[in-house]
Formats: structure tokens, C-alpha cells, sequence
């Protein structure tokens, strides 16, 4: 009898272990939806569909030991759009990746989205970690169709402090299309499109 019990115990155990790794998993990027979308005047993306992580980063701080954090993202998208979600720290490369189903999480979309929820990485990294989060958005759900929008951000672990916040573009822009696929930003802020020779990196390509 004892063993029995032993066993069933353990067997309990492993079902609540299940529960609180789906419970995790189903917290990433928009799969907790926030009640409504968090609008701002006159804020509109450019590029549909896209994700955009903001320069105003108010919750980053203190996120060098690994704990669930999130990010505040500009989200335009359709109901089936998908992203691929990467954290990376200098020395260790990948320490986090998930796809978020954001057309699935919460449909068609077009505002601030302040609390994109970052997973939990494990372990702690030293003081003062510069760590990166790249966020691939997709046309088409499970990260298919084609990559519409890469947006990413450094940041210092400690401080929260943002420091590098490269401008954000759509990788396959016609010519037509140009000054929609370039998005500008001060502060978090969107401001009218740009030339595209601004805001396009030097790798990207015009696609004929």
C-alpha cells in the first residue's frame, strides 16, 4: 500500500508539473490577450502586418535572473498572423525562442500592446547583460507565408535602460510600397514614414 501511495503522489506530480508548464507556455507574447486594445492618438502602424517593440521599455528592469517579463510592442496585424520571438545574450546566443499565433491570440489589431509577455529563460545572467529581442513577424499563421516586419532591441538587464534600438522594416517591400514598409520613431513615438534608404538596412533587397 505504501508504494502505491508513493506512486500515486508522484503521479500527481508529474499532472501538476504538466499543468504549470502548459499554463507558461499558453503566457507567451499575446496568448493572455489583453480586454482591450491600448490605442494613442493619431498611432497607427505603417506596415500591416507588423509587430514593433517600442523605444519606451518601462518593465525591463531587473530581468537579468531569468523571471517572465514583458515588452511594449506597436501589433498591426490580420487575424492570421504569426512571429518568431528570439532573446539572445552576447556569449550565450539563443536563451529564449517561441511563435507567438497573434492573429489566432487576438485577431485583428491595430494599437499599443503593452504587455507582449517575454517566457522565462532560466538561469541568471551576469549584471549589466545587454540582451536583444527580435521579433519576425509573418503573413500567414505558424510562421508561414512570408517575413512582413523584423523589429528588435537591446537593452541592460539592470537598468532596463534601452541602448540600441535599430529602426524596424519591412524585408520585402516593392517599390510602390516603400514609404509604407519604412516607419519611423522618437521616444516610442510613430511618426510619418521616411524615405526608404533611411530606414531599410544595407542587406536588404527590392523584391521585383
Amino acid at each position: 500500500m505504501p508504494t502505491v501511495v508513493f506512486a500515486l503522489k508522484a503521479w500527481s506530480g508529474i499532472i501538476a508539473l504538466s499543468w504549470a508548464t502548459v499554463g507558461l507556455a499558453a503566457s507567451a507574447g499575446t496568448a493572455s490577450p489583453l480586454l482591450s486594445p491600448q490605442a494613442a492618438p493619431g498611432a497607427k502602424a505603417a506596415q500591416l502586418p507588423s509587430i514593433e517593440l517600442l523605444q519606451k521599455q518601462p518593465t525591463l528592469a531587473g530581468t537579468c535572473g531569468g523571471s517572465a517579463f514583458d515588452v511594449n510592442t506597436f501589433i498591426n496585424v490580420t487575424s492570421v498572423t504569426s512571429a518568431d520571438v528570439k532573446v539572445a545574450a552576447p556569449g550565450v546566443g539563443t536563451i529564449e525562442e517561441f511563435t507567438d499565433e497573434t492573429g489566432t491570440n487576438i485577431g485583428q489589431y491595430n494599437a499599443i500592446y503593452p504587455a507582449f509577455h517575454i517566457l522565462p529563460f532560466g538561469g541568471g545572467l551576469p549584471p549589466n547583460t545587454k540582451i536583444t529581442i527580435t521579433v519576425t513577424t509573418y503573413t500567414g499563421p505558424n510562421r508561414t507565408g512570408s517575413v512582413s516586419f523584423e523589429s528588435s532591441i537591446v537593452f541592460d538587464c539592470t537598468s532596463g535602460k534601452v541602448v540600441h534600438a535599430p529602426g524596424s522594416a519591412g524585408r520585402h517591400c516593392s517599390r510602390s510600397s516603400a514609404r509604407q514598409c519604412c516607419v519611423a520613431r522618437r521616444g516610442g513615438d510613430r511618426l510619418a514614414a521616411r524615405s526608404p534608404h533611411r530606414c531599410l538596412r544595407p542587406s536588404a533587397r527590392w523584391r521585383r
